[in-house]
């Protein structure tokens, strides 16, 4: 993944700039999916793994956004919008 430090960096700031919980959720899930991508098995279980990419109910913004980022997807402003 060439841009993993620019999707993080862009990520973090969209984060610190949220003010919604939930929101803020979807970018916790978002950089912790670029981070399994770019890592592989090295970055947390594969249970770990599995639970993120099943996630959803009261923590379907913290699921989508672990998929978006695993997927590798360019953050966008309707990512989020969603949960």
């Amino acid at each position: 993944m060439k841009n993993f430090e620019s999707l993080m960096n862009q990520a973090r700031t969209f984060q610190q700039l949220e003010p919604d919980p939930q929101k803020q959720d979807w970018y916790v899930g978002y950089m912790r999916g670029l981070r399994r991508a770019y890592h592989g098995e090295r970055f947390g279980t594969a249970e770990e793994h599995l639970v993120y990419m099943d996630m959803g109910g009261d923590r379907q913004a913290l699921g989508d956004g672990y998929r978006a980022g695993y997927a590798g997807k360019p953050i966008q402003q309707d990512n989020h919008e969603k949960t």
